[in-house]
């Protein structure tokens, strides 16, 4: 089972968005402020980060930056943005910053259940693969230098992923 970190100053919002969660099979964990959702990635370790961008104490851009200049096992926990209305400035400035995905408010809970499964099935199979290049690379002496070659061009891809579009 996931485990999802909701991090929403709005108390209700936030409890509606734990429970869509929760009903979908997730493990959901829940912070009101940047600060504390910042604890709970390092201690609890998600493996996906639902963030509002506009709070109190420490906004989502704040706590996206300190997420990915870190050096834990945290620091490349996929971030699902929410962002008001639509805001096409925010929008653009989380993905710039390492955002993976952003979702707009109000919450279309539909949409968001379908969000967090792809982002979850594209973080597992980019740990697959990282796995087989890694066995390959156990059983072979002449192996190195292509599980190099092959993690590079799968590293490649996946900065691709994140990489917002040039298209707009």
């Amino acid at each position: 089972m996931a485990k999802i970190l909701c991090i929403e100053d709005e108390k209700d919002l936030r409890h509606d968005i734990c429970e869509e969660l929760r009903d979908n099979g997730y493990e959901v964990i829940d912070a009101c402020d940047g600060a504390q959702g910042l604890d709970l990635i390092r201690t609890e370790l998600p493996d996906l980060v639902l963030c509002d961008i506009r709070m109190p104490i420490m906004d989502g851009f704040e706590l996206l930056d300190k997420v990915r200049n870190s050096y834990g096992q945290w620091a490349n926990v996929p971030f699902l943005f929410l962002t008001a209305y639509g805001e096409r400035d925010e929008m653009l400035k989380g993905l710039e910053k390492g955002a993976d995905d952003y979702l707009t408010k109000p919450v279309d809970y539909d949409m968001l259940i379908v969000r967090v499964s792809t982002m979850l099935r594209q973080v597992n199979r980019v740990t697959q693969q990282a796995k087989t290049i890694n066995a390959i690379c156990k059983k072979s002496l002449t192996a190195p230098m292509l599980c190099n070659a092959t993690f590079c061009l799968l590293m490649k891809k996946s900065e691709c992923w994140n990489a917002p579009s040039k298209s707009a």
